[in-house]
C-alpha cells in the first residue's frame, strides 16, 4: 500500500468515526444526516461508514448539519501528523502594511 493510499485510509477511519460518535450524540441517524444535507444520492451512506473518500462539498455540509468545523470531522494533524506543521507566509496585510513602510521610509 503507497503512503497516499495510506493517508485516505487513516482520512477515512477518522473522518468515519467522528461523524458516527457526533451523530450517536446528538441522537440522530444516517438517514436524518442524509436528509439534512440534501444527499439524494445516497453517497452518506458508505462516507459514514468509511468505504469511500468524501468531496469537500460534503464535508463541509456535513460539518454544518451536525454544527461542528470542517477539521473536527477531518483533522489534518492527526491524518498526517509529521506534516501538518503550520506553513509560515506572511499575511497578506502584513506584506501591505510592510510594503507601505518600506515606502514611506525611502
Amino acid at each position: 500500500m503507497t503512503e497516499q493510499q495510506l493517508i485516505d485510509r487513516r482520512a477515512r477511519l477518522i473522518f468515519s468515526e467522528r461523524v458516527q460518535r457526533l451523530l450517536k450524540e446528538r441522537g440522530q441517524t444516517t438517514n436524518w444526516l442524509r436528509v439534512q444535507t440534501g444527499d439524494d444520492n445516497n453517497k452518506m451512506y458508505p462516507a459514514v461508514r468509511g468505504e469511500t473518500n468524501v468531496s469537500a462539498g460534503l464535508i463541509a455540509r456535513i460539518a454544518v448539519a451536525l454544527g461542528v468545523s470542517a477539521n473536527d470531522l477531518l483533522p489534518i494533524e492527526e491524518i498526517i501528523p509529521d506534516r501538518a506543521k503550520p506553513h509560515q507566509k506572511p499575511s497578506t496585510a502584513k506584506k501591505v502594511a510592510t510594503k507601505f513602510e518600506k515606502s514611506a521610509a525611502g
